[in-house]
């Protein structure tokens, strides 16, 4: 891999089924446990959870990274402990991984 692709962004994509029933729960304890560990990392850049047009039991995580190597510095065993800690609320996770090609904002006006 180049070294330009290493530090592209990356874009953690996650799908998980959480029903409708217990999206409020979930919502709150992801907030209490992997937004909580997220914030606390280096080169994370941000975090918004989605839910899909017409599949309401689908949502979306989409979790920012300043680059590969950020992303990859959390280990798989503190990533399980952080898993246990949502308890009975913790789902089974897809994840597609993206990069960052180019972005353009909108910029506000006023």
């Amino acid at each position: 891999m180049d070294a330009a692709r290493r530090r592209a962004t990356v874009v953690e994509h996650l799908l998980v089924t959480v029903s409708e029933d217990d999206r409020d729960a979930w919502l709150d304890a992801d907030a209490r446990t992997w937004t909580a560990f997220l914030e606390r990392q280096g080169g994370f850049l941000g975090k918004e959870v989605w839910t899909e047009e017409g599949e309401p039991d689908r949502v979306h995580v989409v979790i920012w990274w300043a680059d590969e190597a950020s992303w990859k510095a959390v280990p798989p065993e503190v990533a399980a402990e952080v898993d246990a800690r949502m308890g009975h609320l913790h789902r089974p996770v897809e994840c597609v991984t993206h990069r960052v090609l180019t972005r353009a904002a909108r910029r506000a006006s006023g």
